[in-house]
């Protein structure tokens, strides 16, 4: 568990790695308590989906705000598209 520093200097990252269905995923999260490396916290994940586990923010919160502007774009681009089309 490497520690990192962020912006904020009240916080670290603390970097994490676990195996689960013959893989081993690597996250991190951002800890306002310093920890050791090698000090132990649990982590569970989301047995359909062990990329997901509960110390890292949802996919929701990962996606930049320019990928969520590029999918309404194609949703209105093919909405004007059909329009076109069919009058």
């Amino acid at each position: 568990m490497p520690l990192g520093v962020t912006k904020d200097h009240d916080n670290v990252i603390v970097s994490f790695t676990y195996y689960a269905h013959a893989r081993t995923y690597y996250d991190n999260f951002i800890s306002a308590v310093a920890m050791a490396q090698g000090e132990t916290f649990s982590v569970y994940y989301n047995a359909l989906n062990p990329s997901q586990n509960t110390r890292s923010p949802s996919e929701s919160t990962k996606r930049s705000p320019l990928s969520d502007i590029a999918i309404l774009s194609l949703i209105i681009l093919s909405i004007l598209v059909l329009t076109l089309v069919r009058g």
